[in-house]
């Protein structure tokens, strides 16, 4: 996760400020949807 973070953090620096920051808040909303999902989606795994 660290480096996720590290290689997201470098990608959006190279772009203008405001189109970082937005696609950021993107991303992040968009894992965030995406794990909030993950616990209806065991495959028989801890049952």
């Amino acid at each position: 996760m660290k480096k996720l973070n590290k290689e997201m953090t470098l990608a959006t620096s190279s772009l203008h400020s405001t189109k970082g920051r937005m696609l950021i808040v993107i991303l992040t909303i968009a894992l965030f949807v995406i794990s909030a999902g993950a616990p209806s989606c065991t495959i028989g795994i801890g049952k």
